[in-house]
Parts: structure tokens; C-alpha cells; sequence
């Protein structure tokens, strides 16, 4: 799964950066494309921006723990 971080500019919206959260194929594709797949997301407009995400692993199993990053000028970091 990848997080991928937009800025904006020029009046468009540009990729500046993406990041693969956890273990590459580490997730289930059937989780991650139902309702409850996200189960925390938040961020802030600060700079640096801290962000933390948390996706479903299998219903049975629930949600993974908080991934936590930095967002600096564009470019994601872990923490």
C-alpha cells in the first residue's frame, strides 16, 4: 500500500512524494478496497506535518497499529 503526498502549485495539484506503508505485499487486497479499510487517517496543515495511518489488516484481525510520518516541504519521512 502507498501513500502518496501531493502539493500544489501553479494552480495544479503535482505528486511531490510517496512512501509504501508497512511491508511490501504485506497487505490483503479484499480489506483494503471495503468501507471500514482506513481505520485512522489524520494529519495536519503545520509544516512539517505530522501524519499517522492505520489500515484494516482482516476484519477478524482489525486494524494495524498507527504508522506515523513527517511531511517536510513535500517529502515524507518516518518518524
Amino acid at each position: 500500500m502507498q501513500l502518496k503526498v501531493y502539493t500544489h502549485g501553479s494552480g495544479t495539484w503535482k505528486e511531490s512524494d510517496r512512501v509504501t506503508v508497512g511491508a511490501v505485499d504485506g497487505w490483503f487486497w479484499y480489506p483494503l478496497t471495503g468501507s471500514h479499510a482506513v481505520c485512522e487517517f489524520s494529519t495536519s496543515s503545520s509544516e512539517p506535518a505530522p501524519l499517522a495511518v492505520s489500515l484494516m489488516i482482516t476484519p477478524s484481525i482489525g486494524c494495524s497499529d498507527p504508522v506515523h510520518y513527517v511531511v517536510k516541504q513535500g517529502k515524507v519521512y518516518a518518524e
